[in-house]
């Protein structure tokens, strides 16, 4: 079940109330009319696929680059969270040859050209086989420096793996496969969050 509260007063209070034990109601839960962006993967997603990306309808994901060198591969969605945002996605690199890093760019003016670590304008929450790190950055620069970064390994080591991301004002939490791994503040220079776009690249 999933609620949607409108609004919450500064330091106030929203009662919700919830109505149980008549087996004829009906559902009226529907994750895309309460979430900014929900997808499970059952149809192609409601995002522009752009550069390299494609839908897989059988094994029901998208491919953000084949294992080939200088692919681009968006998912993007013309959607600003605000001040902030919790997302959770599921991800999975391997076979070499570029296919070698995931992110999340939050807040961007432009999905063209951007990469794992050059923003265009926000923040990118980066999953990166090349330098083995999960970074928060807002770069400008290919493998520039990150705001803060974890260092591992096994990002590409052919398996699914969970990444949740919580952002507010400016702080950041980074969880990898359940454990978290990166809080972090930016705070100096800090980047606009008006930027229109929310970009799943590879």
């Amino acid at each position: 079940m999933w609620v949607k509260v409108p609004f919450i007063p500064a330091n106030g209070n929203t009662t919700i109330y919830m109505y149980y034990g008549n087996p004829n109601a009906e559902s009226a839960s529907d994750p895309k009319n309460t979430m900014l962006i929900y997808e499970d993967m059952s149809s192609s997603p409601d995002g522009a696929l752009i550069g390299s990306a494609v839908y897989d309808p059988v094994n029901k994901y998208v491919r953000l680059t084949e294992a080939k060198n200088g692919q681009l591969g968006y998912l993007v969605y013309e959607k600003n969270p605000g001040i902030g945002f919790h997302a959770r996605f599921d991800f999975w690199a391997g076979n070499g040859n570029g296919a070698d890093a995931v992110w999340l760019g939050v807040y961007d003016n432009d999905y063209a050209g951007t990469r794992e670590d050059i923003v265009a304008g926000g923040y990118h929450f980066t999953f990166d086989e090349y330098q083995d790190r999960i970074a928060f950055t807002k770069s400008t620069s290919d493998n520039g420096g990150s705001i803060a970064e974890y260092h591992t390994n096994d990002i590409d080591n052919k398996q699914w793996h969970h990444a949740e991301i919580f952002f507010y004002n400016y702080k950041v939490r980074i969880f990898y496969d359940g454990n978290e791994v990166l809080n972090a503040t930016d705070n100096a220079n800090k980047q606009s969050l008006t930027g229109k776009y929310i970009i799943f690249g590879g």
